[in-house]
């Protein structure tokens, strides 16, 4: 059975989602492609069938059931590797929100907020071993205004996460988000300096530089070195009327994905490719947003 065959079979059994049929085959087979499952649906295994049907091998597991992954008991961890092991997925990476805090001057504050991070980034650890995958998303702590920021004292709370991610056979990969320590490509290049360690890696996110204001050629890609990514988030965005810079389905907007794909390949990247849809439609739903992204970004792949 061709990739063609199976969408159309997979269609009448998805059960929660209307679907439009996907009519076209995935060329890149060697491609780790999946989709955050909670960009699809708070239910776990409905976000899984959803993957499955495009044929997809690979999960980034952010959200379990509604709650943040690190959140949740053992138990419930385990339940999703079992859904995960009979849909045949693997697990990209386990996606957190640690470290999507302002650091707080230093004192009593910052060491209950940094007490509490550990704490979840312990969490994280044992739920990354259990669901078999070695890469944990952090973050590198929110600043909104730019004069404020505090360089020194933000990396180095991310390298002590880093020495126990060390100690624990894990990698930790920092996605660079507006409003953030690293926002854009300069900001990733001056992080994996100033910690060299391989054990610190980037989530390469165009969309998020873009909405940082980087419209440098690739949204700044050129600054990253490849080797520390551990994964790339494709969406897409555009400006609307009033000059404001909002998502929309993949290959409707100003993202240069293909052109991404296309370095990172030249470059010798063989890491996922996650979609992170951040879209959904007028009256529509987030699986409505995924289903049009990810139709969208396989047409894109079918040109590469």
């Amino acid at each position: 059975m061709d990739r063609r065959d199976f969408v159309r079979g997979a269609l009448g059994t998805l059960g929660a989602f209307t679907l439009a049929q996907p009519g076209y085959a995935l060329p890149l087979s060697a491609v780790k492609l999946g989709i955050i499952n909670s960009e699809i649906s708070d239910d776990f295994e409905e976000s899984l069938r959803f993957i499955k049907l495009y044929k997809l091998d690979w999960v980034e597991v952010k959200n379990l059931w509604g709650k943040p992954n690190a959140l949740q008991d053992a138990d419930t961890v385990r339940k999703a590797k079992g859904l995960i092991d009979q849909y045949n997925l693997k697990v990209s990476l386990l996606a957190t929100g640690i470290f999507k805090q302002v650091l707080p001057p230093k004192g009593a504050e910052r060491d209950e907020l940094l007490k509490k991070q550990h704490a979840e980034l312990q969490a994280a650890i044992r739920n990354a071993h259990i669901l078999e995958t070695d890469r944990i998303r952090v973050f590198a702590f929110t600043v909104q205004d730019p004069s404020k920021r505090i360089w020194d004292d933000a990396m180095g709370e991310l390298e002590k996460a880093v020495r126990i991610a060390e100690a624990e056979g894990v990698s930790l990969a920092v996605e660079n988000i507006f409003e953030n320590h690293v926002e854009i490509g300069a900001d990733v290049e001056r992080m994996l300096h100033d910690i060299p360690s391989p054990r610190l890696g980037v989530i390469w996110e165009p969309n998020n530089a873009a909405m940082a204001g980087d419209f440098s050629p690739l949204n700044g890609l050129l600054r990253v070195d490849v080797k520390r990514i551990l994964d790339v988030h494709l969406r897409d965005g555009r400006h609307n009327a009033e000059g404001k810079f909002e998502w929309c389905p993949v290959g409707e907007g100003e993202i240069d994905d293909a052109g991404i794909m296309k370095h990172l390949r030249n470059n010798g990247y063989t890491g996922p490719l996650t979609l992170e849809t951040h879209y959904t439609p007028p009256n529509g739903t987030k699986a409505d947003g995924s289903r049009m992204s990810i139709e969208g970004l396989l047409k894109i792949i079918e040109t590469l």
